[in-house]
């Protein structure tokens, strides 16, 4: 028999995290924790919403629509049976094993077992656990991490527009240079607009497209930066868009090429009280650049996202303000400030494990020696070369280090960037190699720092696409 783990629960979870209450009284035993914790399981694997509802406890309910979780686990048998060829979701057994219980607490484990030959573990999954409690003459689950927030963070980010006097709509838009919440703990500012910016484009040296007969090249700066204790957060959850100032017609941020100062190029990510600044381009057609507005949205919590006039300047300006070191509230802090030592492996998961073996503070001379094509990177940054082995273990015949994200943080709290941009870097890790079960590859990874981070850089590392956790490392 081969143990899988069910992605059922966790998307049940995640659309649910709260709901009505459907069932009825329960033993408080630890039979009965294991007994409701299995049903709660076996009713997000085989479709029943009615099960999963049951099973989480009073404070969630107050915050999910039903009819959102019922759709989520109605999904849920259609996207595993698409997954399984040789058996059917029927055919899998779940089992539920009551880890500790102190008499109105329990902690289960309940794994999902296939029948014997079945090559379900590439699927990448694992194990559910479920923290229960007796509330109400039964047993639920406590974890509400995947809590339905969207109507609370639509409210929040009101109050902090009206808190900077604009309602962040058409009618009212928030001029440049002010730092106005968009969503999800993001604050962006519009500080420069260039209505016609293909010359300056052509000036940055990178491969900028012709644009279409009819339209033009509209340049926007921003300065993003991070508010919120989720970490880290990626500057892919930022959305923008031209909103036209004739047809209303909203234009994405695409079709004119790469260039160094594009946003989109800075593969870094967020920490409490980071911030970082770069260009947006906009493709636009010319009739719509008068008037024009621009849409930032931080997720999804309202349709519109918070409208920016980038042609109006603020009589007061508010500034995107960030914050040095660890954030007191960021959920990555107490990893920050207690790593792994220098040299001990981590279990990331998955199959992959991480030993940092050494970090080279500033590798520019040598990096842009070792090839003409290298450049030297932006004043007040250097070359770092981290260097780390990861070692395959998993379930599938072999793994690519790709799988595995690695990422430098300091007191700036931005990520270091992982694009250096290099033709070529010596002993670079291939991250693209096939690792085979017990195999293990090890090699450097380029990252440009900003000089202040040095002293205070601390690896940050996962290799599970389903979790936001991560692990810290210390380079020292």
């Amino acid at each position: 028999m081969r143990r899988i783990a069910s992605l059922a629960v966790v998307v049940a979870m995640a659309a649910a995290a709260c709901g009505d209450d459907t069932g009825g009284g329960q033993e408080q035993t630890e039979a009965g924790a294991q007994e409701a914790a299995q049903k709660a399981a076996e009713g997000a694997l085989r479709g029943n919403a009615d099960a999963v509802l049951n099973i989480l406890n009073e404070e969630c309910r107050e915050a999910v629509d039903d009819d959102d979780v019922r759709l989520a686990v109605g999904l849920i048998p259609a996207f595993f049976d698409d997954l399984f060829d040789d058996f059917e979701l029927s055919d899998i057994e779940v089992q539920a094993e009551v880890v500790s219980f102190e008499g109105d607490t329990a902690e289960v484990e309940v794994t999902y077992i296939a029948p014997d030959g079945t090559d379900v573990e590439t699927l990448g999954l694992s194990s559910d656990d479920f923290d229960m409690v007796y509330e109400n003459g039964k047993w639920v689950d406590t974890d509400c991490e995947f809590e339905d927030t969207t109507e609370r963070d639509a409210e929040l980010l009101q109050e902090g527009l009206e808190e900077l006097g604009y309602a962040g709509t058409r009618e009212d838009p928030v001029p440049t240079s002010v730092g106005a919440p968009v969503g999800n703990g993001f604050v962006v500012s519009v500080d420069a607009l260039n209505d016609d910016a293909a010359a300056a484009l052509e000036a940055t040296g990178g491969f900028i497209a012709e644009p279409e007969p009819g339209t033009q090249f509209v340049l926007v700066s921003l300065t993003v930066g991070y508010e919120g204790t989720e970490e880290p957060r990626s500057l892919s959850e930022l959305s923008a868009q031209i909103i036209g100032g004739s047809s209303s017609v909203g234009v994405d941020a695409f079709g004119c090429g790469s260039f160094p100062t594009q946003l989109a190029n800075f593969q870094v990510e967020l920490f409490g009280g980071g911030v970082t600044a770069g260009d947006l381009c906009f493709q636009v057609p010319s009739e719509d650049v008068p008037g024009m507005l621009l849409s930032v949205q931080g997720g999804f919590i309202q349709d519109e996202g918070v409208v920016f006039d980038p042609t109006v300047a603020a009589d007061t300006p508010v500034p995107v303000e960030g914050s040095t070191g660890p954030s007191a509230e960021g959920s990555f802090t107490e990893a920050r400030q207690a790593p792994t030592p220098l040299g001990e492996p981590v279990d990331l998961g998955e199959g992959w494990t991480i030993t940092v073996l050494g970090f080279q503070d500033d590798a520019t001379a040598e990096l842009v020696a070792a090839s003409d094509f290298n450049d030297p990177p932006e004043a007040g940054s250097v070359y770092s070369l981290l260097e780390y082995e990861l070692t395959y273990d998993g379930p599938e015949d072999s793994n690519s280090p790709f799988a595995v994200d690695v990422g430098l943080i300091g007191d700036s709290n931005v990520s270091a960037d992982a694009n250096c941009g290099l033709s070529e870097i010596p002993g670079e890790l291939d991250r693209f190699a096939d690792v085979f079960q017990g195999g293990t590859v090890s090699g450097a990874q380029c990252f440009v720092v900003a000089s202040g981070d040095l002293d205070s850089i601390v690896v940050y590392a996962s290799a599970d696409f389903f979790s936001d956790d991560a692990f810290a490392l210390a380079v020292r």
